[in-house]
């Protein structure tokens, strides 16, 4: 093995910065190409890079290729021609086994980050994102950490993060990776794999194309995490019929901005082995009661593997518990192994703030009663690229309220959850000013329902339902229930204030998809305002127009269903 490049390494050494892993691909050696091919391979010192014939991490190398690598510039990086790969199949970038070994281990219980500083040149082209390759990911990292297992052996699983590539921008890292994930309570955690991976769309000539590697790092966060192990909700914490407070105070640190729900049950943390943070007013309380906890704009939110918020049983009770809600009103969920599940009316209410998934398997489960709310006037982006499930059983809901958006780019798992054995459908309102988006990412299933029979029944109130970027199959998982008119053109309209000051609504449940014209006449007869709206099947809602002078009008409104005129007063401000 022989250096070729080495630079100011000692500059950016891991021990200086506090990292657990650090590369800036500065040091390249030539070696031996990988798969027993004439000629040597140029690569970072301690990582590889190579191909397979499936496009797995650890699948079959492809052994008709020695990928090598060269300087980026004149202080640190690496590129890779583009030309020596198989455009079909992904290329991978892994730290070798050895350098892995001698890294210290993790620190239980704590934040970690994982950053790769990469983009493409030229910036016409871009790897390709999403979930659609091979083990989930089609471009971006796989973190895997060494624990004991069930029986306590040391080292002997491994718990996978994965975190997803972002554009493929031009110029020092106009792109790249950037994940983040807890660690366990075990005092043996190590790194046992680190690996990047990028694919490009099918079809591509990488031809004088290039891959730029700036960096790659793990590090801990600096300052340890808040741990939050049960809510206690005081009695000045009631208002309004519901406890409501801060994360903060679950923890004792009132000033953290990051906090990890930490597994505390005494099992091993798998699936059949579930940890769950209780909420509880204190003291208890004989009668079922309301827990929000709130995570504000400026705090972060990490959740360990297998571990989940519910409500505490209502004193005296053996079956009844307390409702407990997991409130957004700005803070970032960085959600990676996780299932988060809400059951027995528990809510997730979603104000503000992101959920960052980082997973392909990250999944909230809602069942019996519960409901995934977005609060009026807020947004839920919910998905990542493809990423991200969420499961709807048949007695749980999504619910918008008034011009509140939910936007699904991950997958709706309509599922059968064997408490619920009444009516297996799923049904959710659609209010005025609400929209469910689907984008081209989303999918929707019933494949796990009871004889896959299972919809989403939305109740078209006012809202909007765009499912046009949906496979035909999956629209056909989506039944639009639309409220009963009335033969009565006019039973169908209703207006409100009447008497107005500035702003009325016009709302007007509609037969068909129609136009409807509103003309406002002073009551000398003279056309004062005219407007036209076109209302969709179903409830529609409008704020029109209104005239700014204090007195009485005649508004006539029309449409192929019928006319009416009404007399409406304004007051003015």
């Amino acid at each position: 093995m022989r250096k070729i490049y080495a630079l100011l390494l000692c500059c950016f050494s891991a021990t200086a910065y506090g990292q657990d892993y650090f590369t800036d691909f500065s040091l390249l050696v030539e070696d031996f190409c990988p798969f027993g091919q004439p000629g040597l391979q140029t690569r970072p010192e301690g990582l590889d890079i190579y191909q397979t014939i499936d496009g797995f991490w650890d699948g079959t190398p492809d052994s008709t290729r020695c990928i090598s690598a060269e300087p980026l510039g004149p202080w640190s990086g690496m590129k890779i021609a583009l030309s020596q790969i198989n455009p079909a199949e992904p290329i991978f970038i892994r730290v070798r086994a050895e350098v892995l070994a001698a890294l210290p281990s993790l620190q239980p219980n704590w934040v970690y980050n994982l950053t790769a500083c990469a983009d493409m040149f030229p910036d016409t082209v871009s790897w390709l994102k999403g979930t659609t390759c091979a083990q989930g990911v089609c471009s971006g990292a796989f973190v895997g950490i060494a624990i004991p297992d069930s029986f306590g052996t040391p080292g002997a699983a491994t718990r996978f993060q994965t975190g997803f590539a972002k554009t493929a921008g031009y110029g020092f890292c106009g792109g790249g990776v950037e994940t983040c994930f807890p660690t366990e309570r075990f005092d043996d955690q190590r790194l046992r794999e680190i690996i990047l991976k990028f694919s490009f769309p099918p079809g591509i000539d990488l031809t004088g194309k290039y891959l730029n590697l700036h960096n790659l790092f793990i590090n801990g966060q600096i300052f340890p995490p808040a741990y939050v192990t049960e809510v206690k909700a005081q009695p000045f914490h009631y208002s309004n019929g519901a406890y409501t407070l801060n994360i903060s105070e679950t923890s004792g640190s009132i000033f953290g901005e990051s906090y990890l729900m930490t597994y505390t049950a005494p099992t091993y943390p798998d699936n059949n082995h579930l940890s769950y943070i209780e909420a509880a007013p204190e003291p208890n309380s004989a009668q079922q009661q309301v827990i929000n906890l709130v995570v504000a704009d400026y705090q972060t939110l990490e959740i360990q593997p297998f571990t989940n918020l519910r409500g505490a049983l209502v004193e005296g009770s053996d079956s009844l518990r307390h409702m407990a809600n997991l409130v957004n009103m700005g803070g970032d969920f960085c959600a990676n192994f996780a299932e988060l599940i809400f059951s027995g009316g528990s809510e997730y209410h979603h104000g503000g703030g992101h959920i960052t998934m980082q997973n392909p398997r990250f999944c909230m489960q809602f069942r019996t009663g519960s409901a995934l709310r977005v609060l009026k006037g807020s947004s839920l982006y919910y998905g990542n690229e493809g990423a991200g499930m969420l499961v709807l059983c048949p007695s749980s809901t999504i619910a918008l309220e008034r011009d509140a958006t939910l936007v699904m780019d991950g997958l709706l798992n309509l599922n059968y959850c064997k408490e619920d054995l009444g009516d297996q459908q799923v049904y959710m309102d659609l209010p005025p000013g609400a929209k469910l988006v689907f984008t081209e990412n989303a999918r929707i299933t019933n494949g796990y329902s009871l004889g896959q029979k299972t919809l989403l029944n939305v109740r078209m109130l006012g809202g909007i339902l765009d499912d046009s970027a949906l496979p035909t199959p999956d629209r056909a998982l989506i039944r639009r229930v639309y409220p009963e008119s009335s033969a009565s053109f006019r039973d169908n309209l209703r207006l409100f204030p009447n008497p107005f000051e500035e702003t009325f609504n016009l709302s007007y449940l509609s037969k068909k998809d129609e136009t409807l014209h509103l003309s406002w006449f002073n009551l000398s007869g003279q056309t004062v305002l005219a407007e036209t709206f076109h209302a969709q099947k179903g409830m529609n809602e409008w704020q029109p127009k209104a005239p700014v002078s204090v007195g009485m009008y005649l508004l006539e409104i029309a449409g192929e269903s019928g006319k009416t005129i009404q007399k409406v007063v304004c007051n003015g401000q």
